[in-house]
C-alpha cells in the first residue's frame, strides 16, 4: 500500500506509462518489414496466396499466387489444385483487410507489391491486435498484482522479450491465436448466472476462430470453456455461444468439403511435398508423443529454447502457488493451458518445424505464462532484479534475432551466435521503416534500441520516486549472472567448422549475398571434401554462380566434384 500523496505524486509518472508502453510496443511490431529480396517465409507467402485468391479469383486454390509469385512448399494438392495447407483462421480475418487495400489500390492507382500486402496485413491483423492484447493484459495484471510499475515493465517483458514479438511481426497464425485464447481467458472471469447474451456470443466467436486459427489452441479453448461450464447461466447463453462458435468455425468445414471433398477431411492429409506427407502421415497429422529431444529442444536447447531464449519466463514456476492459493480455478485454467500447448508442442514429430526462432507452437500459451511470471514476482520481491536482468537478456536477443533474419537456420546448435550475430556482423539485417530515412545495415535498428532503452529509463524514474531501491547485492547479483548467460549464448558454437560454414554459407546466399555465400560454401567443402558434403553444397553454389554469371568458378567447381568422387571411389587400403 502506497499513501494518498504518494499516489498523487506519481501519477504524472503513471499516466505516461498509460501511452508510452503500448506506443514502444507499437513501434517495435510495426518497424520490421521483412520484406528481403530474395527470401521469403513459404509459412506466409501460402497464407498471402490464399487471401489474394479468394479475393481477387473467388477461388480457394492459390495457383495464380504460386505462377506469380513463386513456388511454396507449404501447400496441398488434390484435383490437380494447390491449396493453403495452414490453418484459414489468419486468412479468413485478412479478407476483408485486403479487399479493403485492393480498394484503394484502384482509387490511388497504386499497384501493391506482395511485400507491402505482406507488411500491411501483418500490421492490421497480427501487430494491432497484440497491442490490443497489451492493453487490455495490463489491466488483469494490475488486478491480480496491486504493482502497476511491474506490470508495466512485465507488458514490455511479453511484448518484446519473448517470441511473441518474433511472431507479432509475421503473418503467421500463432501470435493471433493467442490474443483470441487469452482474450476467452479475461472475457471468461465475468461469466457469472447472469451471463449477457453479447458475452456469450464472443466468447463462442473467440474460441472458434482461435480453433481455426491454430489448432492447438482449440483444447485450451475447450479448457476455458469447461472452467465456466457451471457458471454460464441462462441456459439460453449456451445457445448463443454455441452457434457463435459455429458461425466462426465454419469456414474451415466449408474450406474442407470444397477443396478436398469433405468437411472433416484436413489439408494436412494432401500435403503436396512428399516429406511433409511423411511427416503428416506419422501418428495423427505429424502429432506422436513427447520425446526426451523434444522436451530438451523445446524448452532449453540453444537451437530452439523457450527458456534458453527467454530465461526469464522460468519464474513463472515461482507463480504457481499463489494463483493457486488466491485464484485457485483461473490457476487450474492457466497451468492447464500451458501444460496442453507444450504437451502437443513437443508431441510433433518434426519438433523444429523449420526455419522457425524458438518453439512457435507455443506461442498461444505465453500470455498465460506470463501472468504467472507477474504473479510471482508480485508474491516474492526478490526475484524483481532476476526479472528485470532476465528481460534486458532476452529482449535483446529475441530483438536481435527478429531484427536480422526472422527464422533460425534449423541444422545451427546456437543459432543466435552462428547466424543472428554472424549477420549482424556482416551489417546485414531485415528491411525496416528505417529505409524510408535512408538507415541502413545495423544503424537502421538504432530507433527501437533508442526507443526500448528510453522506456526502460522512464520506468527506471518512475521506481525511484517510488523509492524502490534499484541497487542491491541481489540486483548485482542478477546482472552479473545475466552478462555471462549473454556471454555464453553469444560465443557457444559446438557445431562442427564444416558444418558451421556450410549453413552460414546458405543463410547468406538466402539474403542475396552470392558471393561471399560462395566463399563460404566452397570453405566448406575444403573443411570436408566428401560426396555427401557436395550434395548439400552443389545446389546452392550453382544457384550463386547463376546469379554472379560466373562461368569459370561453374568449371572449378565441376572439376573439384569429380575429384572428390574420384577419391572417394578408390578402393581403401
Amino acid at each position: 500500500m502506497v499513501d494518498a500523496s504518494q499516489d498523487l505524486s506519481n501519477r504524472p509518472t503513471r499516466g505516461v506509462a498509460s501511452w508510452l508502453v503500448p506506443s514502444l510496443i507499437l513501434f517495435c511490431l510495426i518497424y520490421p518489414r521483412h520484406d528481403f529480396a530474395y527470401y521469403s517465409n513459404v509459412n506466409e507467402s501460402a497464407r498471402i496466396y490464399l487471401v489474394m485468391a479468394a479475393v481477387d479469383q473467388g477461388v480457394l486454390h492459390i495457383d495464380d499466387g504460386i505462377k506469380r509469385f513463386g513456388d511454396v512448399i507449404d501447400k496441398a494438392e488434390h484435383g490437380g489444385h494447390f491449396y493453403c495447407d495452414k490453418p484459414i483462421g489468419l486468412s479468413l480475418v485478412a479478407v476483408p483487410v485486403y479487399a479493403i487495400l485492393k480498394a484503394l489500390g484502384a482509387v490511388t492507382g497504386h499497384q501493391w507489391t506482395l511485400g507491402e500486402l505482406r507488411y500491411l496485413l501483418t500490421v492490421v491483423c497480427v501487430s494491432l491486435p497484440t497491442v490490443i492484447l497489451c492493453i487490455v493484459l495490463r489491466r488483469y495484471w494490475r488486478n491480480v498484482s496491486g504493482d502497476p510499475l511491474l506490470v508495466e515493465f512485465a507488458i514490455i517483458a511479453y511484448a518484446l522479450g519473448t517470441i511473441a514479438f518474433t511472431y507479432g511481426t509475421q503473418f503467421m497464425g500463432h501470435q493471433l491465436a493467442a490474443v483470441l485464447a487469452a482474450a476467452h481467458f479475461l472475457l471468461a472471469r465475468g461469466v457469472t448466472e447472469q451471463t449477457t447474451i453479447r458475452r456469450a456470443a464472443a466468447m463462442g466467436m473467440l474460441a472458434g476462430l482461435g480453433a481455426i486459427t491454430e489448432y492447438f489452441s482449440a483444447l485450451v479453448h475447450v479448457i476455458i470453456a469447461l472452467s465456466y461450464l457451471r457458471r454460464m447461466r441462462p441456459w439460453s447463453a449456451w445457445g448463443v455461444w454455441a452457434v457463435s462458435g459455429i458461425i466462426a468455425a465454419c469456414p474451415l468445414l466449408i474450406y474442407n468439403a470444397v477443396c478436398f471433398g469433405g468437411p472433416f477431411t484436413m489439408a494436412y492429409g494432401h500435403e503436396a511435398a512428399r516429406v511433409f506427407q511423411e511427416v503428416h502421415g506419422t501418428g495423427y497429422m505429424g502429432v506422436t508423443y513427447p520425446r526426451m529431444e523434444s522436451v530438451w529442444g523445446l524448452l532449453f536447447s540453444p537451437s530452439k529454447g523457450l527458456f534458453f531464449l527467454s530465461p526469464f519466463l522460468l519464474i513463472g514456476v515461482a507463480g504457481i502457488l499463489p494463483a493457486f492459493r488466491s485464484r485457485r480455478s483461473e490457476c487450474m485454467v492457466i497451468v492447464l493451458s500451458i501444460g496442453a500447448i507444450m504437451l502437443l508442442a513437443m508431441s510433433v514429430y518434426v519438433w523444429r518445424a523449420g526455419r522457425t526462432i524458438g518453439p512457435r507452437h507455443m506461442v498461444t500459451m505465453l500470455p498465460f505464462l506470463m501472468t504467472l511470471v507477474v504473479l510471482g514476482v508480485g508474491r516474492w520481491p526478490a526475484l524483481r532484479p532476476w526479472f528485470v536482468a532476465g528481460t534486458i537478456v532476452s529482449i535483446v536477443v529475441v530483438g536481435l534475432s527478429t531484427l536480422t533474419l526472422p527464422g533460425f537456420e534449423e541444422n545451427f546448435e546456437n543459432p543466435f551466435a552462428s547466424q543472428t550475430l554472424f549477420l549482424l556482423k556482416r551489417n546485414l539485417v531485415t528491411p525496416t521503416i528505417g529505409l524510408w530515412v535512408g538507415l541502413r545495415g545495423w544503424a537502421s535498428l538504432l530507433p527501437v534500441g533508442v526507443a526500448v532503452f528510453g522506456s526502460l529509463v522512464a520506468l527506471g524514474v518512475w521506481a525511484r520516486r517510488e523509492k524502490r531501491r534499484l541497487a542491491s547485492w541481489g540486483a548485482a547479483c542478477a546482472a552479473a549472472l545475466s552478462l555471462a548467460w549473454f556471454g555464453f549464448v553469444a560465443t557457444y558454437e559446438p557445431d562442427h567448422p564444416a558444418v558451421r560454414t556450410l549453413f552460414q554459407g546458405r543463410t547468406l546466399g538466402l539474403l542475396g549475398e552470392f558471393r561471399e555465400s560462395s566463399e563460404y560454401l566452397e570453405r566448406a567443402i575444403d573443411l570436408n571434401p566428401t560426396v555427401e558434403f557436395l550434395q548439400e553444397t552443389v545446389p546452392q553454389l550453382l544457384l550463386n554462380y547463376g546469379q554472379l554469371g560466373d562461368e569459370a568458378a561453374k568449371s572449378r567447381l565441376e572439376q573439384k566434384v569429380r575429384r572428390i568422387e574420384a577419391g572417394e571411389s578408390r578402393p581403401r587400403g
